[in-house]
């Protein structure tokens, strides 16, 4: 940690990876890659607790089972095996007034050459948690025009590239919550029709501060690549892509595979690329193109295809249902933003 400054700049961050990340209050805060915003807690932690039994009630009443269920404790029982969660326990009235307990949501997921997924959810708002949480900052995220300049700056010093990326593997799970703050972090699914609780150690999709955790890990791993190799290196929460030159053994990938061991947040082999002239980022293809030095960057095929058959729908039904405009709205903004005039 006590390396390229970071440690300087982030004082608090060694500290939360030994002890744990707070779920609640005032959040600690990166001061790489954010900027200054004041959201205070809408609520206090008191407040919190104190309609804990009342929202737990509530929660419970709403917690009913879906096609998707299933799928929901599958995850838990494979996090629980890695250590994320404790084995699911029936619920009881018991205990329920001392904690705040979070309804799980199943996420319908489309995964690049794999097909749907269904990824656990959290309901962090409906139970105040995220209401309770505090920021001073926000997140800037890097996209894919980091990736354009790293690949332009390279052709502009007449050399051979290729591209690579990572993804990190539950990124957020990763993320450890602090004792004091576990008595939020206890999640309700259900499973063959009955309500299970589950405590989690680590912190959740659909908490605010998951977000700010997970971001200040890998802001401070990125930082290390960039400062300590000199390597170029973007980061989009967990996401990680990079240009480099051909001739360079130790890739920004390959110094970031290192640091990322060393501080025990695991990388997905499988989402891993090395040595690319092609490949996806963000949902987005960027191409090499070395005889014409042009960097094209278009839809992938895969979603393309995917959003052609969804409109090809729409059409033959002669209707299109307000959340799915406002879904495909979303999703060319997005994507306009991330492939107009990119072809340079």
């Amino acid at each position: 940690m006590s390396v390229a400054g970071v440690d300087k700049e982030d004082k608090w961050l060694r500290e939360r990876l030994t002890t744990g990340f707070q779920l609640v209050g005032w959040l600690d805060e990166s001061t790489l890659l954010t900027s200054p915003c004041m959201r205070p807690p809408e609520i206090t932690e008191e407040q919190l607790r104190s309609h804990c039994t009342y929202m737990n009630e509530e929660t419970r009443q709403k917690l009913k089972p879906s096609e998707f269920s299933e799928d929901l404790w599958k995850v838990a029982m494979e996090d629980e095996a890695e250590g994320f969660n404790d084995e699911p326990v029936d619920i009881t009235n018991e205990g329920m007034g001392t904690c705040v307990v979070t309804r799980c949501l199943p996420i319908r997921e489309h995964r690049e050459g794999k097909g749907w997924r269904t990824r656990p959810c959290m309901h962090a708002s409906e139970n105040m948690i995220n209401q309770a949480t505090g920021t001073s900052r926000k997140t800037i995220h890097e996209t894919i025009e980091w990736l354009l300049v790293m690949v332009l700056a390279i052709y502009d010093a007449d050399l051979v590239l290729e591209m690579g990326k990572r993804d990190f593997r539950k990124a957020f799970r990763s993320c450890p919550i602090c004792p004091e703050h576990w008595m939020y972090g206890i999640i309700v699914l259900m499973h063959q029709n009955k309500q299970w609780a589950v405590q989690f150690r680590g912190m959740f999709f659909g908490a605010t501060a998951a977000v700010f955790a997970f971001h200040g890990v890998g802001a401070m791993m990125a930082a290390v690549v960039r400062r300590i190799w000199k390597a170029p290196l973007a980061r989009y929460v967990d996401d990680c892509f990079a240009a480099n030159r051909s001739d360079v053994k130790w890739s920004s990938m390959r110094c970031l595979d290192v640091v990322s061991e060393l501080m025990g947040f695991h990388l997905d082999k499988m989402k891993s690329a090395n040595d690319e002239l092609e490949m996806t980022v963000l949902g987005e293809m960027v191409s090499i193109l070395l005889a014409s030095r042009q960097v094209p960057v278009r839809v992938a095929k895969e979603k393309a295809e995917k959003w052609s058959r969804e409109l090809d729908e729409i059409l033959k039904e002669g209707r299109c249902e307000a959340h799915k405009a406002s879904q495909f709205a979303g999703r060319f903004a997005h994507t306009v933003g991330q492939v107009a005039n990119k072809v340079v």
